[in-house]
């Protein structure tokens, strides 16, 4: 899901593979936290890297937050992989009523549109807010359990 845009719009790129990512067809955005390119990836296809043993090193090194608590033993293989399972389930549910949900672009290109006019059918308004609530459920539920969390510090003390 890091990979197709479910989780994230982009993805880091490292200064000393511009070209590399530039000569695979990525194109580059100059951000203030460095380089960065659009998701979803174009050489992720059939739910696999087509490049994985050359693939970049953000994507080498990338660990969702379920996979940094899997390996601090925070959570077991068997319950890491139900989560998995109800992420993709939340995910095909939006891909059954509208494909392009399945991206966070898509998501939040629904959520910028709103809610149908005043005039649209009782079924146009019902089946907007159903994509609106399963489009949140998802995200609540990735950001939950697959986004990293930032750290933030610490509040000062009111006393």
């Amino acid at each position: 899901m890091c990979c197709d845009g479910t989780l994230f719009l982009h993805a880091k790129a490292e200064r000393e593979e511009a070209e590399r990512l530039a000569a695979a067809g990525h194109e580059l955005q100059e951000v203030e936290e460095g380089l960065r390119f659009r998701l979803p990836c174009q050489h992720f296809q059939q739910h696999r890297c087509t490049i994985y043993p050359e693939r970049f090193t953000s994507c080498r090194s990338f660990r969702c937050r379920l996979l940094r608590r899997l390996d601090l033993g925070e959570v077991t293989l068997e319950d890491a992989l139900a989560t998995v399972a109800k992420a993709r389930e939340l995910v095909s549910r939006l891909s059954a009523s509208n494909g392009t949900l399945t991206t966070l672009e898509g998501r939040r290109r629904l959520r910028k549109a709103g809610q149908p006019s005043v005039s649209a059918s009782k079924e146009e308004k019902l089946s907007s807010g159903r994509l609106h609530l399963d489009s949140l459920a998802l995200d609540m539920f990735l950001e939950k359990h697959f986004r990293q969390k930032e750290k933030r510090e610490p509040e000062p003390d009111p006393s």
